[in-house]
């Protein structure tokens, strides 16, 4: 595990968010699963994040991450996100 530090203090940051469809219609299934994960795994390496856990099921994709930014709270990072 790798750790992060600033002046004050040494620390990990993992999120745990969970991306739904619209009224969490099971819409999630092939090929749009195969696809989604693809664009996760892409988005995560082009932002330096480390994916822990990553599950698409047909109404929700959980998504366990860590990013060792300090200075991107965790709504900036959602924002990006959605808006790849």
């Amino acid at each position: 595990m790798r750790y992060a530090k600033n002046a004050g203090a040494v620390f990990s940051l993992k999120y745990h968010i969970v991306f739904c469809p619209k009224r969490r219609r099971p819409v999630l299934r092939n090929p749009v699963d195969v696809r989604l994960k693809a664009l996760f795994e892409g988005i995560a390496s082009h932002y330096e994040l480390t994916l822990h856990a990553m599950e698409v099921m047909p109404d929700h994709v959980p998504v366990s991450y860590t990013h060792l930014r300090a200075h991107e709270t965790d709504s900036y990072l959602v924002c990006r996100l959605l808006l790849e």
